[in-house]
């Protein structure tokens, strides 16, 4: 019994539109089984039609594998953006303890500088002085400044990052959605 080859190409047509639904059914036999259609038909009589459905396999497969890779950036970049967030807060903690420190040294400056203006004896207080982390320990005021500065800026830059990252994953989003619609 012949086939009526306008019925075959709707049956194909919407087969393939179910398969690419599925993530699971995007092969040719999966299309041949939901259209109704022996697979060597398919080849021999629709082959069109079976070219264009393993071409659109492959683009939402590529879909799907930028989708995961602009997931994994962006973690990355949040993980990145925590740690820059951590150090930058670290930096002004040590920024205002030294701050703290430079004022009281000035004002004991102050306090013996006039005791040597009135020529009388200056009493010294120690006081307790912040200990800075060894790997800025030997750093002066502008290299902690400037190094401060440089992560403010970082961070910054890590922001504009990730909000490229969350703008090119909500196009790709609407782009697929765009395309499953019928």
């Amino acid at each position: 019994m012949a086939r009526d080859e306008r019925a075959d190409r709707i049956a194909v047509r919407r087969a393939a539109e179910r398969c690419l639904a599925d993530d699971a059914s995007r092969n040719v036999a999966a299309l041949a089984k939901a259209s109704g259609i022996p697979r060597a038909t398919l080849y021999r009589r629709y082959s069109d039609l079976v070219e264009a459905f393993a071409r659109q396999c492959a683009q939402a497969d590529v879909g799907q594998s930028t989708v995961a890779l602009l997931r994994s950036e962006l973690a990355e970049l949040r993980e990145h953006d925590r740690l820059r967030l951590d150090r930058i807060e670290a930096l002004e903690a040590e920024n205002h303890a030294l701050l703290n420190a430079a004022r009281l040294l000035e004002a004991e400056n102050a306090e013996l500088r006039a005791a040597h203006d009135e020529h009388r004896a200056a009493r010294i207080v120690p006081f307790d002085r912040p200990t800075p982390r060894t790997d800025v320990g030997a750093l002066s005021w502008g290299q902690l400044r400037a190094e401060h500065l440089a992560l403010i800026q970082e961070h910054a830059e890590t922001k504009a990052e990730l909000y490229r990252a969350r703008k090119a994953l909500t196009r790709l989003k609407a782009k697929r959605q765009a395309e499953q619609r019928p």
